[in-house]
């Protein structure tokens, strides 16, 4: 009788928990403004490597270049902060926990629109590598957050390529000629 009872009152304390977790209102992340980021800045305190700084302002100026709208959209302007950068030695590698903030500029105004903070975990295999990878994250993660493409892995030729000689596979300006003056090879 005593089991019986037991199970009534376990199976009745299910049921509201159940019940409770399921009547409370589902709360929707609030839809964020997309802005057209015309411009990026980065800056760091003074202990930020100056390397990690250019690194994320490469990807970023990338970024931008490879984002169209197909609607006008508000301009701003990135303002990337990097304060502070931590790396702490794994048996893996090396972890980088690096701090930034982010403030967009409306172009117009120069009024701030949006501030946010972010802290970004990366891994690497050595020191060498560990700016790189860290720049790498900072990027993808304001790429997702602010909408911005990926930029081409193979960045496009902005200049036409060397002539190559109908005889041969090698460009012109890599022949020279020799004593007797025919061309020779380098």
């Amino acid at each position: 009788m005593l089991g019986l009872f037991l199970r009534v009152v376990v199976i009745f304390a299910a049921g509201l928990l159940l019940t409770a977790c399921g009547t409370r209102p589902k709360s929707l992340p609030e839809a964020t403004q997309i802005y057209e980021v015309r411009a990026a800045l980065v800056t760091g305190n003074a202990g930020s490597p100056k390397k990690l700084m250019s690194a994320i302002q490469d990807r970023l100026d990338d970024a931008i270049a490879a984002t169209v709208r197909p609607t006008p959209m508000p301009r701003a302007v990135m303002t990337v902060h990097v304060v502070g950068v931590q790396q702490v030695p794994t048996e893996d590698g090396l972890q980088t926990q690096t701090e930034i903030s982010v403030m967009l500029s409306d172009v117009v105004s120069g009024h701030p629109v949006h501030v946010r903070s972010y802290l970004v975990l990366s891994l690497s295999v050595d020191r060498r590598a560990a700016n790189w990878a860290a720049a790498e994250a900072i990027a993808a993660r304001l790429r997702y957050e602010y909408r911005l493409n990926q930029p081409p892995i193979v960045k496009r030729l902005t200049h036409d390529p060397p002539a190559v000689d109908a005889d041969s596979s090698v460009p012109a300006d890599d022949r020279t000629t020799n004593a007797a003056g025919r061309r020779a090879r380098l």
